[in-house]
């Protein structure tokens, strides 16, 4: 979950009052009854001198009337039932835009709301309950978030690219941010999230995983290092290999694994359909579904096309370097690699579907809306997200590992994916750009949020807090 501010270490009595509070003296048990937790030989000592001498009658009392309190809150008419919109409602303050948990006849009783809460499979109803939510105090996290995008929005630096024509016409003033827990909670800010924009970048790891997932083994061909020189620069590694996936040569390697022996209708279905997955959006081209707003971006592609000269001569020059996957040897089609990898930098997504997929993500492969497993390996999500750590930002790269320390990726349309493992996505568009091909304003937010959450992923170090990865708690 999302830690609290990064304050000052407390002192030795306030650590010892926190260690008191995480020992619960009740649990829940395989069977949904309630029994008492005999775990420690100091059970006296963790409890409160008020819960010393409860005996187990007491304690099942004091939870029943705890879900009772909840169920009144929840029960807006006192009718005794919880509606369909009260659950709605409710779950709404969590940041939960649909309601997942289905009130049978329209309606739930306590006794059936009891089950709900009891339950041995973890539900968000049960958790927003219990506090272990991705984001628990998401209202007042929010609020938070809301001053600093603000603050941030006031920043008017940078430039619009113009070295991809389509992109200059962007209006410098949007600036839009989502964020998709792995819960599924959501939020937005900014007059920019609904603005569609092309992926550029961004598909990248995408891509990267799509091959994966068809068994191409990628770092046969790709290394895993940074370059420390622009993303589209003519260099390989030692190995005559791109130096990750994640510059403009790694991503024409990716680009030329996705089913080569398909046709480019096919391929394009194929990533195109995969990204929608991961975003939690139909499957199909031609969707009318109003949430799906993955789309393709004709002026773009056929701007990009006419103005590919550098992709061209990248892949000229890692074919005059013997690089697997582009040679002749590889049936490699140079045209059809380039028309592929344009179309798919030419997808396009607001930051709502893109903090989905970033979500996705940071969910080990399974989307939180739908729950559907989108990648199958877990090595997959693993590798990727380790070279966005490290390969992500480009010649970036090392300085934002020092002053955020998350996975991301950037696109130079003015878009920025974030992954918090195990908590949530987040997904910036603003199209001002600095002279790395990152958006500032992006940049500065993340640099922000960093530094009041404490989000590194060495952030517990600072804390003095072991970060348990399995249940995702600072303990």
């Amino acid at each position: 979950m999302i830690p609290q501010e990064n304050n000052e270490l407390g002192s030795s009595s306030q650590a010892s009052s926190s260690s008191q509070q995480s020992n619960s003296n009740t649990i829940v048990g395989e069977s949904g009854t309630l029994r008492a937790s005999l775990s420690s030989s100091n059970l006296l000592s963790m409890l409160q001198p008020s819960q010393r001498f409860e005996t187990l009658e007491d304690i099942v009392n004091r939870k029943k009337q705890e879900l009772k309190t909840k169920f009144e809150e929840i029960d807006l008419d006192k009718d005794g039932f919880i509606t369909q919109e009260d659950l709605k409602r409710y779950l709404s303050k969590f940041g939960f835009s649909r309601c997942p948990i289905i009130c049978h006849g329209g309606r739930m009783t306590f006794v059936e709301f009891t089950q709900w809460m009891t339950s041995d499979k973890p539900n968000i109803l049960q958790k927003s309950f219990t506090g272990q939510l991705a984001i628990p105090n998401f209202q007042d996290f929010c609020k938070d978030l809301s001053k600093m995008f603000a603050l941030v929005h006031q920043n008017d630096k940078g430039i619009l690219p113009d070295y991809i024509p389509e992109l200059a016409n962007a209006d410098p003033s949007l600036f839009g941010l989502s964020l998709c827990s792995v819960d599924g909670q959501v939020a937005h800010f900014g007059n920019g999230t609904k603005k569609v924009f092309t992926l550029q970048h961004c598909v990248l790891p995408i891509l990267y995983c799509l091959a994966r997932e068809q068994g191409a083994d990628l770092h046969q061909f790709i290394g895993r290092e940074p370059s420390g020189l622009k993303f589209n620069a003519f260099s390989l590694n030692e190995e005559k290999k791109p130096h990750n996936p994640f510059v403009s040569t790694g991503g024409l390697v990716c680009a030329s694994q996705i089913q080569p022996k398909n046709s480019s209708s096919k391929r394009f279905t194929n990533i195109y359909q995969f990204i929608q997955k991961m975003a939690g959006c139909p499957t199909t081209l031609d969707s009318n579904e109003d949430s799906s707003q993955i789309s393709y971006s004709q002026c773009t592609y056929l701007s990009e096309k006419e103005h590919n000269d550098r992709n061209r001569a990248l892949v000229y020059f890692m074919r005059s370097n013997g690089v697997k996957g582009i040679t002749q040897d590889d049936g490699c089609d140079i045209n059809d690699v380039l028309d592929f990898y344009v179309q798919t930098n030419s997808i396009s997504c607001t930051t709502r579907e893109l903090s989905i997929i970033a979500s996705t993500l940071a969910n080990s492969g399974i989307c939180p809306i739908t729950g559907e497993r989108c990648i199958n390996d877990i090595h997959t999500v693993r590798d990727c997200l380790s070279l966005l750590y490290s390969c992500g930002m480009y010649d970036y790269s090392g300085t934002w590992a020092f002053t955020v320390g998350l996975p991301a990726k950037s696109g130079v349309s003015g878009c920025l994916m974030i992954i918090v493992p195990n908590v949530c996505g987040m997904a910036i568009y603003s199209p001002l750009v600095d002279k790395k091909g990152h958006s500032v304003r992006a940049v500065e937010i993340c640099q922000m949020m960093s530094r009041k959450y404490n989000l590194s992923i060495f952030g517990g170090l600072m804390s003095g807090k072991l970060y348990n990865r399995k249940h995702n708690v600072f303990q």
